[in-house]
């Protein structure tokens, strides 16, 4: 089911995967995300949790829902995860990355633009308002990219009905004539 907001946008059902070993970060962040009913929370204290559920029951794919994994840097290791990332936004285009971090450094930067990451959010007082900001902020985009794909089927429909009426015109004037 479609949820829109006021403004004609529609709000995604966004499915949250948080792999820390924190338990009192998750309840904050639970209770931080949870008055939205479009977001749905999931917590893994590692990686291997979240990949053994992963691949159990895969991605629920879908045009309205939006899968954000917001995993700490210290479960990250650059060289070995660039790939598995990569072939998870690869197999659900819906998939975005959030990086949580004590410290953002070099390595953690050039990994997050090898996989596409779309934020790095600093562990400190402000993190479940940016958290917050960035589940806002990937709405919006995918929202962006809707009416842009939608604005591009309607200038294609638009096209192929004024050639379509104007071959049916210049066959009536070949008949007529």
């Amino acid at each position: 089911m479609k949820k829109f907001s006021g403004n004609n946008t529609l709000n995604y059902t966004m499915h949250f995967y948080i792999i820390d070993n924190d338990s009192s970060f998750h309840n904050k962040l639970n209770y931080s995300l949870n008055h939205n009913s479009n977001y749905h929370i999931s917590i893994f204290k590692s990686k291997e949790e979240f990949l053994n559920q992963y691949s159990e029951k895969k991605f629920i794919k879908g045009h309205d829902k939006i899968h954000i994994i917001i995993i700490d840097a210290h479960q990250l290791d650059p060289e070995k995860d660039l790939k598995l990332l990569k072939n998870i936004k690869r197999k659900n285009k819906n998939t975005e990355f959030i990086i949580l971090t004590d410290d953002v450094s070099n390595k953690i930067s050039s990994f997050a633009l090898d996989v596409g990451v779309y934020e790095i959010i600093q562990k400190n007082d402000n993190i479940f308002y940016r958290l917050e900001n960035a589940a806002k902020s990937i709405n919006s985009l995918y929202n962006f990219l809707r009416k842009k794909k939608s604005l591009r089927l309607t200038i294609y429909a638009l096209i192929i009905f004024v050639a379509l009426s104007g071959s049916f015109f210049y066959f009536l004037f070949l008949i007529q004539g």
